[in-house]
């Protein structure tokens, strides 16, 4: 409404102190509105309860006002997962982007193709195991490169049918990003951002110790 005691009475202590307000009210000349250094209309015509006395309508459009402004914030001010992590450092989020590669890393049925297979052996390791990759790995398991979705999407339109029998190492990005495992989360969440990728290759020196995927 725009007239709660609570909030109008602090009205007078922004203006004071010269401290910019945004009020988002359905009644644009309410107190508030008209205090508030800017208005944000979110009248709705009528309420979804049925004595027109619960706000129910109105507040969700003021949520999801509320959510628009907060993520287009967090474009403009390139908001990252370390700044979450910063101001929610006990939560869920935050406790795991900040803990180590290492424990969060995925190390079992990893996507491993050799780089002799063929991109038909090698498609289908990317479904099974639904990480959008495969991981290309010699005899030790030292990292040779990686074939991800998009590497097959411009395969085809390049090569068309023959693609399927060409081999790995033909098609693979040979030098694909990775992260150690004593790095922080967060590192590796900034890394996938950065490279706008969504997973990424655990390794030590060049020994693939697993993935991380978003």
């Amino acid at each position: 409404s725009g007239e709660s005691e609570e909030i109008v009475r602090i009205l007078p202590f922004l203006k004071n102190n010269q401290i910019f307000s945004i009020s988002m009210t359905g009644n644009p000349s309410s107190t508030l509105a008209v205090q508030a250094s800017l208005h944000l209309d979110i009248s709705v015509a009528e309420e979804a309860c049925p004595l027109q006395l619960a706000p129910t309508c109105s507040t969700t459009a003021a949520l999801a006002l509320g959510d628009s402004i907060a993520v287009c914030l967090m474009n403009a001010r390139g908001f990252k997962p370390r700044n979450f992590a910063m101001f929610h450092p006990g939560g869920s989020l935050g406790k795991k982007l900040y803990s180590l590669v290492s424990s969060e890393m995925q190390t079992d049925e990893l996507p491993f193709v050799a780089p002799s297979d063929t991109m038909k052996e090698t498609i289908k390791t990317i479904s099974k195991h639904g990480l959008g990759l495969a991981i290309v790995i010699d005899n030790s398991r030292e990292l040779q490169g990686i074939v991800t979705d998009g590497d097959i999407r411009r395969a085809t339109e390049i090569y068309e049918d023959k693609m399927l029998d060409m081999q790995a190492m033909e098609l693979m990005s040979p030098s694909p990003i990775t992260v150690r495992p004593d790095s922080a989360m967060v590192q590796a969440y900034e890394l996938m951002d950065a490279h706008k990728i969504s997973a990424i290759v655990v390794t030590t020196e060049s020994t693939v110790n697993g993935i991380i995927k978003k």
